[in-house]
Formats: structure tokens, C-alpha cells, sequence
């Protein structure tokens, strides 16, 4: 029995390798996708970020454009101030962008930080945090004109956006360069060290713009949690269904067929050409279908061996039957000793071959030999002696007419030759040589006298149109000028 065949270790079912690797593709569809939708989400937020910060920064610098270019050069054209006199609301653009955006607080919803921001500020207020240290120090290097990023600051996610601000100019010395020269009020309300000693083309300042992100983030990562619970929960509602269907149409028929399979396998004897059913259902099949094909192909090469054994000894009978009756044949219609055609055979051909002639009142002629004094050669030389000169005469003569020419054996020693188309003349050429090459054939028959060897008579009848006799006369003639020959012996009649 297939000891092997029905052997089964726990290999992956059919089952699991029809959901496993959808699940999966399913798993991973959805984690990029909410990851996608999340990254996109973090991304409007970002951008919406950058957009408010570059009207506030485009706003703020407009401001401190107006101040710097129009205001302050107005002011100063008409007020009348001493040297030391210092007026923040009127002669500081940082100042007062300061106190500006303080109110505009209270009109914009949005939770913002603006600040023009340096390193040794004027204004404690001004002071540059560490990130926007960082940034001062790219802008001076020239490695950047902007920066936005995300940073966490205070333990929540802030979009930052800042840009170069201002340069030193000659104008702006008065007031940051030499704390000596400076108005007396500016330095006694600001002390003699901050945003002093500043140099010409020196930047000081950058706008430094955080918006808070956290709300934006967090309502990514919400979304995308509600999605993954919907994702789930629709992934079972799916496969829950998918998998009663799939149970039904084609686990259920596969499984079916797996068991019929085995309980097929188990019939055949197998010798040492087992086959392990170890894999999943359909591999199963599979292999049991290579095991029986295997079987069924060497079991089509027994049967094609046997066939073509079959057909050799079919072959060989057939070739054995028809020469049977091939040989069967020849004997009934030749004489089995000389290998002429016997009497009756003979008689047909001959006859067709005189009815042609007298259809057409054509030539035809006949000639009818006897060995001389046959029966005293048989009597002195026995019956195998006289079988061979019979063959060696029927030689000859055979030797001397034509292939269409029709000869046979009449009786006993006597053989008969019908020549068709044949004159008499032609008739007697051919008797001649057969009467000569038989003398020469120098066959020793001592009871011949006076000629001492082997001699044939023969007798001829001619008609030149065939119509003026019929078939057994033309024969009867010619053996009655046999035995006119037969007189004399070794010669033919008529001459």
C-alpha cells in the first residue's frame, strides 16, 4: 500500500494561503493610506501656518517700513528735541511694532508669536531664544533666506517661520553705536550695554513668527485613529463574508477533492514510487495527478510495447499467410515441378491469347514438344533423373520465346508453347532452336539411338487468321504433327 502517500505533516492548508498574503495586502493598503491621509493633514496644517506667517511677517514689515522711511524722517524734521531726549513711541520701530501687535492680540483668533528678534537686544522682550540664535547666525552666513520648521516648544508643536531683518545703517548709530553718544534718556532707560556698539551692514535682527500646531496634529492623529478603528472593523465585516463564501464555492469542493484523492492514491500498489502529499490541498492534487500520470505513462509504454509486439507477430503471420497463398496460388494455376503453367492454366491464357488474335483475324501459333523416349530415361535412370532433364528442357525452351509468349505443361513429358502474333515461319525459327539446343544440351540417353543423348519432337500448328479455325483444332494439330515428328525424333513437323 502507499504507506507515503497518506502521510500528512501539517503543511499550510489552501485556506491560509488565500487569506494570509489578501489580509496582508489589505494591512498594509490601509496603514499607507491612513499614514498618507495623516502626513497630508500635518501638511495643509503646515502650509495654512506659512501662509498666516508670511501676511503677518509681510504685515510687520510694512509697518516697520512706514516707520523707518516716512514717520520717523517726518518727526524728526519738526520736533524740537535736545540730544538726550529719547521718546520710544516715536523714535523706536521696534517699540512701537511691539505695542502695535499687543493690541492687534486682542483682534486676531489665532494664537500667535511675533518678534523682531536679536541677540542683545534693546528690549529683554526682544531677546532671541536659542532656535532663533541659530537662525540669526545662518542669516548673517548667508546659508538661508528663510526658515520654517516645526519645533517642540514648551511641550507642544509650534510652526516657526522667520526671515532676515534689519541691517545696521549709518542712521542707526546714534542710538547703537557709542552708548556716550546716545540720547542720555535711551541709556537710562536701557542701561549702557544692550544693542550698543553695534557695526555698519551688521544684521541685528530677524522676524521670528511661531504658530501653534498642536490642535492641527492632534486632529490628524484623531482622524487617523478613527479611520484605523473603521478600518478594522470593515476589514473583519469583509473577511468574515469573504471567508464564508470562499468556504463554500471552493475550500469545500477543494477539500472534498483532497480526500477523494487520497482515498484514490490509497488503491494503487506502489512499490518504491511513493509520493508525499505534504503540501496545501492543491498541491496535493497536483502531485497526485504527476503520480498518476507517471503511472498511466508507464503503463501506455507497456501497452505501445505490447501493441507493437502485436504488430510485428500480426505482420509476420500476414507475410506468412500470403505466401501461402501466394504459393497456394502458383500451385493451383503452375506445374509445382517445371514452374510453367499447368494444363488448365494453360488453356485459359492460351485461349484469351487465340480469342485476341481472332478478334483482331491476326497470326497465331502453337507448339506442342515431347522428350523422345521419356519413359525408357525414367526406366533407366530413375524417376529424380528424369525430374531434372524435364526442368533443364523446360529451361531451354523457355530461354528461346518471348516474355509474352504463354508455356505450359500439356501431359506427362509433353510441354505446349502458344506464340501469339506468330507466323508459321516464325513458328518453325523458334522450334528449330529449341530441337538444336536440346541436342546440344548433350543430355546422355543411351536408349536414343542413333543419337545417344536427350532429343525433343516438336509439332507446330500456324494460322494466319485466327478466325479461319478454332482453338482445339489449332491444338489438336499441332500434336498430331508432334507425333509425325516423333517418326523421325530430334526434328519438328511440319519443316
Amino acid at each position: 500500500m502507499l504507506g507515503k502517500v497518506l502521510r500528512f505533516d501539517g503543511a499550510r492548508s489552501i485556506k491560509s494561503k488565500l487569506y494570509q498574503p489578501g489580509l496582508l495586502l489589505l494591512i498594509l493598503f490601509g496603514i499607507l493610506f491612513i499614514t498618507l491621509l495623516n502626513i497630508k493633514m500635518k501638511t495643509v496644517a503646515r502650509e495654512e501656518a506659512y501662509r498666516l506667517s508670511q501676511v503677518l511677517a509681510s504685515q510687520n514689515q510694512a509697518v516697520h517700513t512706514f516707520i523707518n522711511q516716512e514717520q520717523k524722517p517726518s518727526f524728526f524734521q519738526t520736533a524740537d528735541l535736545t540730544e538726550d531726549e529719547f521718546i520710544p513711541e516715536l523714535m523706536s520701530s521696534t517699540y512701537m511694532i511691539r505695542q502695535i501687535n499687543s493690541h492687534l492680540d486682542t483682534y486676531i483668533p489665532v494664537d500667535y508669536y511675533y518678534k523682531e528678534v536679536a541677540i542683545n537686544a534693546r528690549s529683554p522682550q526682544n531677546e532671541a531664544h536659542d532656535y532663533e540664535i541659530e537662525a540669526l547666525q545662518q542669516f548673517r552666513a548667508g546659508n538661508v533666506a528663510e526658515i520654517k520648521k516645526v519645533i517642540d516648544w514648551q511641550g507642544e508643536k509650534y510652526f516657526v517661520y522667520m526671515q532676515a531683518g534689519e541691517s545696521m545703517e549709518d542712521g542707526c548709530l546714534q542710538c547703537h553705536g557709542d552708548p556716550a553718544e546716545a540720547p542720555a534718556e535711551l541709556v537710562d532707560r536701557y542701561g549702557p550695554e544692550r544693542s550698543f556698539n553695534r557695526d555698519p551692514g551688521e544684521l541685528v535682527s530677524a522676524l521670528s513668527i511661531r504658530i501653534p500646531v498642536e490642535a492641527a496634529y492632534a486632529g490628524a492623529n484623531r482622524t487617523s485613529i478613527i479611520l484605523t478603528l473603521a478600518y478594522i472593523f470593515m476589514l473583519i465585516l469583509f473577511f468574515g463574508s469573504y471567508s464564508s463564501i470562499i468556504s463554500r464555492t471552493v475550500l469545500a469542493p477543494v477539500s472534498v477533492m483532497d480526500d477523494r484523492v487520497r482515498q484514490m492514491l490509497a488503491r494503487f500498489q506502489s512499490g518504491d514510487q511513493d509520493v508525499d502529499l505534504v503540501g496545501d490541498e492543491i498541491q496535493n492534487v497536483n502531485a497526485a495527478f504527476d503520480f498518476l500520470e507517471q503511472k498511466l505513462s508507464d503503463a501506455y509504454k507497456k501497452l505501445e510495447q505490447h501493441a507493437q509486439s502485436l504488430e510485428v507477430q500480426v505482420e509476420q503471420r500476414t507475410r506468412d499467410l500470403t505466401h501461402a497463398n501466394a504459393q497456394l496460388i502458383l500451385a493451383t494455376k503452375n506445374d509445382w515441378l517445371l514452374g510453367v503453367l499447368n494444363r488448365g492454366t494453360f488453356a485459359e491464357r492460351a485461349k484469351a491469347e487465340f480469342d485476341r488474335a481472332r478478334s483482331k483475324q491476326g497470326e497465331i501459333s502453337m507448339l506442342l514438344i515431347d522428350l523422345d523416349r521419356f519413359r525408357d530415361y525414367n526406366g533407366t535412370y530413375g524417376y529424380q533423373a528424369g525430374d531434372e532433364t524435364l526442368i533443364k528442357v523446360a529451361d531451354i525452351i523457355q530461354q528461346h520465346i518471348r516474355g509474352y509468349d504463354v508455356i505450359g505443361r500439356y501431359d506427362g513429358e509433353e510441354l505446349i508453347v502458344c506464340l501469339p502474333g506468330a507466323n508459321k515461319e516464325e513458328a518453325t525459327r523458334v522450334a528449330s532452336r529449341i530441337v538444336d539446343s536440346v541436342y546440344s544440351a548433350d543430355i546422355y540417353h543411351r536408349n536414343n539411338q542413333p543419337h545417344g543423348r536427350m532429343t525433343v519432337s516438336v509439332g507446330i500448328a500456324s494460322v494466319e487468321n485466327a478466325k479461319d479455325t478454332y482453338f482445339d483444332k489449332l491444338i489438336k494439330e499441332a500434336d498430331e504433327n508432334m507425333h509425325t515428328a516423333k517418326e523421325t525424333r530430334n526434328t519438328y513437323h511440319p519443316q
